[in-house]
């Protein structure tokens, strides 16, 4: 079992690549690629940009509640991570931001979750919060949460197959 400091290089590492592989595949696309659902029903890119924006926030949310408290409760923030997946069109198209515009907000939110991550304690990396809709789950999957939740809307934007499929887990009761 790797030592939580080699969990949290690890992480870190993952969703480093999985930001720098998410901006360089929005940024070799036209204007009319970015606003174009890669098949009718989904997300264009920039809507996907949005949504991450979005999703990453609630992901470490999660994380810092179940790094802090006492195997929580996470049922009210998956519930507004859910509405985050299932929003569509997600924003409106009337309300697409820029590319520049996604993609510095995303700089951003990308150095925020790297301070969180950073905060952790080492200790907490295994701490539990329960209720994610995912069962319950630690700290260091829900942070595994985030870059793997880029691989799946790098596949989709790029158009390829999901190369990872997310899986639920086994709750504990109590």
């Amino acid at each position: 079992m790797p030592e939580p400091g080699e969990q949290r290089r690890d992480v870190i590492e993952k969703l480093q690549a999985h930001h720098n592989e998410i901006v360089v595949a929005v940024r070799r696309r036209s204007g009319d690629e970015l606003r174009r659902p890669p098949q009718p029903g989904e997300w264009s890119a920039l809507q996907q940009l949005e949504h991450l924006l979005l999703a990453d926030d609630i992901w470490t949310s999660m994380a810092v509640r179940a790094a802090t408290e006492d195997e929580p409760d996470l049922a009210e923030l998956w519930a507004k991570y859910r509405v985050v997946e299932e929003s569509n069109p997600f924003p409106p198209p009337g309300n697409l931001r820029s590319l520049d515009e996604l993609v510095a907000a995303l700089e951003q939110r990308h150095r925020h979750t790297l301070a969180i991550i950073d905060s952790v304690p080492d200790e907490a990396l295994a701490r539990v919060g329960r209720n994610t809709g995912w069962g319950n789950l630690p700290v260091l999957q829900m942070l595994r949460g985030v870059y793997r939740h880029y691989r799946m809307h790098i596949d989709q934007i790029e158009e390829r197959e999901q190369s990872f499929a997310p899986r639920r887990v086994e709750s504990r009761e109590g």
